[in-house]
């Protein structure tokens, strides 16, 4: 993946700091265990924002008490995946391109879902841009 910052133009015409463009081959366990060391986050430190490119949902299922966060899998065009989850995002544009399983690179950070012994990736999606 390619490691800089990078100004991220959203369908909403903001701009958003990035820091790595990638695909989903390139993200590993390995490589976020390594970022986690820059721990802790916050003022001066940011956490670093991704852009996963040529994405859509494989699987979505809404979850919370309102059913307004959805859970999906994030496929790329070769089968890879990711998990993700997007939250407040069932009625907005985000909900949308997920439910219609529409094209889109996603903005978002990346973290170690630990549970029941197992390490997997989890990506929060924070934006997209639909291709």
């Amino acid at each position: 993946f390619r490691n800089n910052s990078y100004l991220f133009k959203t369908n909403s015409q903001n701009s958003i700091q990035i820091d790595v463009i990638a695909d989903i081959p390139n993200i590993s366990l390995n490589i976020i265990e390594k970022l986690e060391k820059l721990e802790p986050y916050g003022y001066g430190n940011k956490e670093p924002r991704f852009v996963i490119r040529n994405l859509r949902a494989s699987f979505t299922r809404f979850i919370g008490k309102e059913k307004n966060h959805i859970l999906c899998s994030l496929e790329d065009i070769y089968g890879n995946q990711i998990k993700a989850i997007a939250f407040n995002s069932f009625y907005n544009k985000i909900g949308l391109a997920l439910k219609e399983k529409k094209s889109f690179h996603a903005l978002g950070k990346i973290e170690i879902n630990e549970w029941l012994n197992e390490r997997k990736l989890q990506f929060f999606i924070e934006d997209l841009i639909l291709t």
